[in-house]
């Protein structure tokens, strides 16, 4: 197994990432973002396409659920979890993988049996696992998240079929926005407003090729209803996919907003997401699916956007 030192220190000293330049917000006006399936939930991540049952899986992390919705019927089949849930993938080997709080599980049909194939072993209290991927060699990557919000989460890249880890990062506070194109992948330290593009190969460069860093929310930020908080905070990012042109998309949490950028780091195109709290794009036969998150129970968010933490989809 590899390991590597602070990466986000490493990234920091080598390269001085630079503000992220955005294109004009494409705003709702112009898209037309639908619920994509009956269903409301609290904190929906993940989303991964089925493309034999034409249906989208994701998890409810705040709900401690998977779920799947049968996009020609609109029903969503739930399955309840024993642990807190980071992310759901599919594998021709390995069936349903889901990543709990403490590892890895496989299960060969939808609510079957959980057997657990790698254990997560946090060097710190208070650590989850997170947002996780195969990337194109059919390896697992899984990072974790800091309940503390402390810079002690970490990041594995996991051969499933023997448990070994190949390769290992650590020293950020929450690992998210996996995803792998062709030639390039990508990784988010959502705490510190920051979003990494590596090459694929190989498995455990600490520095980036390329970084985007986003603002930090500013003092006193807060949601109005007349959206004119969008104009001083974009978010931070959150969850990642890749389209088929190999261009990279990222959720940017609380700025209601997701971004399509390149291997490069150039962001291409900025759309205004129906709701607050993207949390996770996916690309599936021509249509964007986003999950969502809801706003703080009782607050002024919550009341203006009921639909928060529902899953949406748009045709662009």
């Amino acid at each position: 197994m590899k390991r590597s030192g602070n990466a986000r220190e490493q990234a920091a000293t080598q390269f001085g990432m630079t503000l992220a330049a955005l294109p004009p917000l494409e705003t709702l006006d112009t898209l037309d973002w639908q619920v994509a399936f009956d269903h409301t939930g609290q904190l929906a991540e993940s989303p991964t396409w089925c493309g034999g049952r034409k249906a989208l899986v994701w998890v409810d992390i705040g709900a401690q659920q998977a779920l799947i919705g049968h996009t020609k019927t609109g029903e969503v089949q739930i399955w309840d979890l024993p642990l807190t849930p980071g992310c759901i993938a599919l594998s021709p080997v390995h069936g349903y993988v889901l990543a709990l709080r403490d590892g890895i599980y496989r299960a060969s049909e939808w609510g079957g049996e959980l057997t657990p194939c790698w254990v997560f072993e946090p060097r710190h209290a208070g650590l989850r696992l997170n947002d996780g991927r195969f990337d194109t060699q059919g390896r697992f990557w899984v990072g974790s998240y800091s309940d503390k919000r402390e810079a002690t989460a970490e990041l594995f890249c996991i051969d499933l079929s023997t448990g070994e880890t190949l390769a290992h990062h650590a020293g950020f506070a929450a690992s998210n926005g996996l995803a792998f194109g062709p030639t390039h992948r990508t990784w988010a330290d959502t705490a510190d407003h920051a979003l990494h593009v590596y090459p694929t190969e190989p498995l455990s460069p600490a520095i980036p090729q390329h970084s985007l860093r986003f603002e930090k929310k500013p003092a006193g930020w807060q949601f109005l209803p007349d959206a004119s908080h969008l104009q001083t905070y974009t978010g931070r990012p959150d969850g990642c996919c890749v389209d088929g042109d190999g261009h990279f998309w990222v959720a940017m949490y609380e700025g209601a907003r997701v971004l399509q950028f390149d291997a490069t780091g150039g962001v291409l195109r900025q759309l205004q997401a129906p709701v607050q709290r993207p949390t996770m794009p996916c690309w599936a036969e021509g249509v964007l699916y986003l999950t969502s998150a809801a706003g703080p129970a009782g607050s002024l968010e919550a009341a203006c956007q009921p639909l928060g933490g529902s899953v949406w989809s748009l045709v662009l």
